[in-house]
């Protein structure tokens, strides 16, 4: 005689195996790579919103209505819940590791505009981990949220770093990501350099400012593991037309047209080796890894100037440094990622509102 629950383990089987079958005809595969120790990486979900939820895990919704003994013996288990709401909408991007060893690993994250230009992921929102659920009970997982991206790009690239044994610098994943945000900001027209704004009888000059420049010396750890090119940014301040001695710069705001905004300063981990600005002559220079993307036409820079005779002065430009070097990589998604990594981990699905973008729709 069939009961009512061989009835419904049996229901239960035949529509695993339909949902199965419909995300292998859908190529909905996700994108993945390996860490340095083989721990498999996967990209669960991007999202971009004010309201962050975790990812369920594959069939969690048919699963869940299966007695917890019957589970256990399929050795699955469910996501938990993890949500967080901001004022403004962050894009939040959840991993999949197949075991604990990246909580105890350093990883560093980047992220590339369609063109390959990199910026080191500025982390806002959710950080953390959460547990993703699944058939495997060490599975654990990340939960990154940045604070800006390449909004003009119709796709970018979510990458991360690893420190080799001999000291070199691994890119040990590389996720294409769909921009389902993009959007047509204005342009902003930059001024020429150099430019000189008068206020309280001193003259405040920007005389250069470039990306992709050459830091002094050799960077200490854990700055030596970032992602980004350099800026380098030098100032004058002068009064009735001559040097004016002990002025300092320790932090500048950075804007762009399409609401990517950011502080910078000597406080931050984005220094060379904890220094933000020195003075060379009578020159003010100010050396941090630059945030943002190549495409923008033009930035606002807010310098907060400081003196200790005088009170703090906030001058704005509106700039376009001179970009060192912006020789786009030869394949589709930049450099190759490392050589230890495993081709066949690697997927050429786009990641669209958290789901699989499949090659008809790109």
């Amino acid at each position: 005689m069939i009961t009512k629950r061989t009835l419904l383990l049996v229901g239960a089987a035949a529509a695993l195996l339909t949902t199965a079958l419909v995300v292998a005809l859908a190529g909905g595969r996700h994108a993945s790579g390996r860490l340095l120790d083989g721990t498999k990486v996967v990209l669960q979900k991007v999202s971009y919103s004010t309201n962050q939820t975790s990812p369920r895990a594959l069939f969690e919704a048919l699963l869940s209505r299966l007695p917890a003994n019957w589970c256990s013996q399929i050795h699955w288990s469910p996501s938990t819940v993890r949500s967080n709401t901001t004022a403004q909408p962050v894009l939040t991007f959840w991993l999949s590791f197949s075991s604990p060893a990246p909580e105890s690993q350093s990883i560093s994250y980047a992220i590339a505009d369609e063109h390959g230009f990199e910026a080191p992921m500025v982390f806002n929102g959710l950080y953390g981990s959460y547990v993703p659920g699944g058939f495997s009970p060490r599975r654990v997982g990340l939960v990154r949220g940045a604070a800006t991206f390449p909004h003009r790009s119709r796709r970018f690239f979510f990458r991360l770093y690893q420190r080799a044994a001999n000291g070199e610098r691994v890119r040990v994943a590389e996720f294409p990501v769909r921009n389902s945000w993009f959007q047509n900001s204005p342009h902003w027209k930059p001024q020429d350099v150099p430019m000189e704004y008068q206020t309280n009888g001193f003259t405040f000059a920007l005389v250069k400012a470039e990306v992709g420049a050459t830091p002094p010396g050799s960077l200490i750890a854990p700055y030596d593991l970032q992602a980004g090119g350099w800026s380098k940014f030098r100032f004058r301040v002068s009064a009735q037309g001559q040097p004016s001695p002990g002025w300092t710069v320790n932090e500048m705001l950075i804007c762009d047209a399409t609401g990517n905004r950011l502080r910078v300063s000597g406080q931050d981990s984005w220094t060379f080796s904890k220094q933000f600005s020195h003075v060379e002559g009578d020159e003010i220079v100010c050396l941090h890894r630059w945030m943002f993307w190549a495409d923008e036409p033009a930035w606002r820079v807010r310098v907060h100037f400081e003196q200790p005779s005088n009170v703090g002065c906030w001058i704005e430009y509106l700039v376009r440094p001179k970009f060192l070097d912006l020789k786009r990589p030869s394949g589709a998604h930049g450099e190759q990622t490392a050589s230890r990594q495993r081709r066949e981990d690697v997927s050429v699905a786009f990641l669209c509102c958290g789901r699989a973008v499949p090659e008809a729709e790109r």
